[in-house]
């Protein structure tokens, strides 16, 4: 608990948020990113995954502080990451699903969640309806 109380939760979201921006991590992006930043997003997650075994009441005031930033970032890296082959990568998507777990349990995170994923289905939506994939005809992968 002392870890929350302390800031690490708030220092490590903001940590994770300049590595994303610095590497332009970015969910429309397919390239491959450099291991050094993998590297360090899975350190910045393991942490806030280590973080976040805290009480449900330090969890909750650690989410209404920075839930609001740090859930999106979980998001980019488990979208980006699920698409790359890297051992970093893996791990990395790894700790933001553990720490998606840790968070799943309160009940206001799990209100952001499906807020979030509402947003996320109907951006998804509107960018096949808009593109020019023939979605009637399109064979899976």
């Amino acid at each position: 608990d002392a870890e929350v109380e302390m800031g690490a939760a708030n220092a490590l979201c903001l940590k994770l948020g300049y590595a994303m921006m610095s590497s332009e991590i970015s969910v429309d992006s397919s390239e491959r990113f450099p291991s050094e930043l993998w590297e360090e997003v899975e350190m910045i997650l393991k942490g806030l995954a280590m973080v976040y075994r805290c009480s449900n009441s330090l969890r909750l005031y650690s989410f209404q502080h920075i839930g609001s930033e740090l859930f999106p970032r979980l998001i980019q890296v488990i979208d980006v990451g699920t698409r790359l082959e890297d051992e970093h990568v893996e791990s990395s998507v790894k700790h933001a699903y553990a720490v998606l777990r840790a968070l799943a349990k309160l009940e206001q995170a799990k209100h952001t969640f499906i807020i979030y994923n509402s947003c996320y289905l109907v951006k998804t939506i509107a960018k096949l309806l808009s593109s020019q994939i023939d979605v009637e005809n399109h064979e899976p992968d």
